[in-house]
């Protein structure tokens, strides 16, 4: 593995692979460009550009309290290995800070990093378009070449003269690629993975992921650009198959507002825009319009240009006037080309293109005092990796399912006592560690004989409430306001009782919680989640993986997200009779189940560094459907028919990461991250939702 820093912002000369350069009718300023150029020196030429970047969660990434607050606690906990000095230093400022680090600013492992920086010594429009290629094969860690100077990089040919700065297409064809962003968007730790024998650690593996997927494979057959005849007879004489799909292609476009299958006719999507151009089927996507506006009324041709709004999964954690979708009118107001320019409705409207559910499978009749058999069936239909992905350890990813009594009225929970679930496990874990609530007080002492153990508490929380006025039978993937400020959006999972030591930055201790996934007992209950995990593994003297007497909670899990690994099963029916991408349950749903952790221990972490496993197999891969599968038993003096009704949901930070950095920051005197982070800026987004009604014999 490259060292974490051999990759960096060389200062290099432009390489020459044969583009075009704009003339000049005047001198360029050269001197002006001797260090790379701020947000606002754009804005004069490219102010629709700088207007939609400046509300990208990507533009504050030198910023974000959240990772200022992170970067320290991982630096704390880690002796400084993650602070400047040595042979590997700022591994997180370094690629959220790019410009910083050229001009010398490092994270020391104080608060002066944070106040020495601001957005312009992040990821700017100058320090992309003066990238130059790539360092080595250009995947992971900033393997790019870059180095401030007048001449400009884009993806034109035929660039247009400016009296500020040179421009030139060489490299067009770098820009506009995949590997231009994965160069950024693999993130690997110089620490081994005791589980895969790879000498890194894949802590982000997003461009891995789009590489090995339908959408980087012209010929694949679930491509979705595949066998499409072109853009209005543009390209009809060319080859019949689809293409590429890239980063740029879904994220600096019109998608999903604009789909990669709908009919776009030239003279709608691109008036006035040179025919020559449009050489990629994929360009449908994107709007037209002119590159910049020069201030000396020169003319400039319309092209089909990127929108530059890098929508994304993540959402700025910070105030900024008109983009956080909250202020009065902001619903309504559009961008130059006609789009949301909120940026949490644009990153909605992505979220929810990316999967489908589908309940259809469940049997609509049961018999009495029977079983409910739910099928739902999830799969990634809309996004180029995994779903979640990125930081994907962190960002959650669930399914919600509710079952119903339709055919009883209910006012409060004692009115639906008959419904509580009966007890189904053989036995108990060991509770041997005191969990603490939100409000950092004992949860409960969580002993075999006490009345308070999970098994009661299962069967309390998940069945037996009164909602909207019917009776549940069932649920699971539910958030409970157990702080009682009125939101849920704030609030853990119950899956696993986690308490944290918010010192170590890591977990104290983790029980399975009421809705724990029970799939590796052999029971269908209990949450779905798709969010990837840091693992820390118990390993012998050759530093292998050692199998732990609790293993019962280990189910087989699915193939690490690598190149060439082998997918789990998936639709080995006969297309021709295939009635449908959710036709077969072959398509298993493989993951990880928690295991029961001892006291000081647990499987699964917060903390990267203090881990030796980092399992990227749990998400969503691309076309690959997954089966979330629950066994519901009927109470008897339940009345059909019964309401099923399930959701895929999204949230960018798991509340329990965000209460830790709030103590921590705290201790410190810092108010970067506090209760009123998680009430301003952590909302929960329904990716995909169905019902399904359920006739009782």
């Amino acid at each position: 593995m490259r060292g974490w820093f051999a990759l960096l912002l060389l200062a290099v000369g432009c390489d020459d692979d044969g583009g075009d350069r704009a003339p000049v009718d005047s001198p360029i300023d050269e001197a002006a460009h001797a260090a790379f150029l701020p947000l606002s020196a754009c804005a004069p030429c490219h102010a629709r550009q700088v207007e939609a970047y400046r509300g990208t969660a990507m533009h504050y990434a030198t910023s974000s309290p959240v990772f200022l607050a992170m970067q320290q606690a991982l630096a704390d906990a880690t002796g400084g290995r993650f602070t400047s000095g040595g042979q590997d230093p700022d591994r997180c400022a370094h690629c959220h800070a790019p410009v910083g680090t050229v001009r010398g600013v490092f994270f020391a492992g104080d608060d002066f990093f944070g106040k020495l920086t601001t957005p312009d010594d992040g990821i700017t429009c100058d320090l992309c378009h003066r990238i130059t290629g790539p360092v080595g094969d250009g995947i992971a860690n900033l393997a790019f070449r870059a180095t401030p100077g007048a001449e400009k990089r884009g993806p034109f040919g035929d660039p247009v003269a400016s009296r500020f700065h040179a421009s030139t297409g060489e490299g067009a064809t770098h820009l506009s690629s995949a590997r231009f962003c994965g160069a950024c968007h693999d993130v690997r730790l110089d620490q081994p993975d005791v589980a895969t024998g790879e000498p890194f650690a894949r802590l982000e593996n997003l461009y891995t992921e789009w590489s090995e997927s339908p959408w980087a494979d012209a010929d694949h057959p679930q491509n979705p650009l595949r066998g499409q005849s072109g853009i209005g007879g543009v390209h009809e004489g060319r080859r019949a198959w689809g293409e590429v799909v890239t980063c740029q292609d879904c994220h600096l476009s019109l998608y999903p507002a604009r789909g990669f299958t709908d009919r776009v006719e030239y003279a709608e999507a691109f008036a006035g825009v040179d025919r020559a151009t449009l050489d990629r089927k994929a360009h449908k996507l994107y709007p037209a319009g002119e590159a910049a506006e020069p201030d000396d009324g020169r003319a400039v041709p319309r092209r089909r240009v990127s929108t530059h709004a890098m929508v994304g999964a993540s959402n700025a954690v910070l105030p900024f006037e008109g983009k956080v979708g909250v202020e009065p009118g902001c619903a309504d107001a559009r961008d130059a080309f006609g789009q949301p320019a909120c940026v949490r409705q644009r990153r909605d409207a992505m979220l929810k293109a990316a999967l489908t559910l589908d309940l259809s499978e469940t049997p609509p009749t049961v018999e009495a005092g029977g079983e409910v058999d739910v099928r739902a069936w999830i799969e990634n239909v809309g996004a180029g990796h995994g779903v979640p992905s990125g930081f994907s350890q962190e960002r959650e990813v669930w399914v919600a399912l509710t079952v119903t009594d339709e055919g009883s009225a209910c006012v409060a929970d004692a009115d639906c006592a008959d419904w509580v679930q009966p007890q189904r496990f053989v036995d108990d874990p060991d509770f041997a560690c005191l969990v603490r609530g939100p409000d950092g007080q004992p949860d409960a002492t969580l002993q075999p004989d006490d009345a308070r153990t999970w098994r009661r508490r299962a069967r309390e929380e998940r069945s037996g409430a009164c909602d909207a006025g019917r009776c549940v039978v069932y649920r699971s993937g539910y958030l409970i306001d157990r702080d009682g400020d009125g939101r849920v959006e704030d609030e853990d999972l119950r899956h696993e009782l986690v308490e944290m030591d918010a010192d170590a930055f890591v977990e104290a201790c983790a029980l399975p919680g009421p809705d724990a996934d029970l799939r590796g007992l052999g029971v269908d209950e209990g949450l779905v989640i798709f969010t990837n995990q840091f693992q820390h593994l118990e390993v012998d003297a050759a530093q292998a993986p050692v199998e732990e007497p609790n293993a019962r909670w280990l189910a087989p899990t699915a193939a690490p997200y690598l190149p060439g690994a082998e997918a789990p099963p998936v639709l080995d029916q006969d297309p021709a009779e295939r009635r449908s991408l959710l036709a077969t349950e072959r398509a298993l749903f493989e993951r990880l189940r928690f295991r029961t952790a001892r006291k000081g221990f647990g499987l699964t972490t917060v903390n990267p560094v203090a881990a030796n496993r980092y399992f990227n197999g749990n998400s969503l891969r691309p076309f690959e459907p997954r089966l979330a599968r629950y066994r519901v038993r009927l109470p008897p003096a339940v009345i059909g028919p019964l309401r099923v009704e399930a959701r895929v949901r999204f949230r960018f930070f798991p509340p329990r990461l965000l209460r830790v950095l709030t103590v921590r920051e705290a201790a410190r005197g810092s108010k970067r991250v506090t209760e009123a982070t998680l009430d301003d800026y952590v909302d929960i987004v329904d990716l995909a939702a169905d019902a399904w009604s359920v006739t009782v014999e």
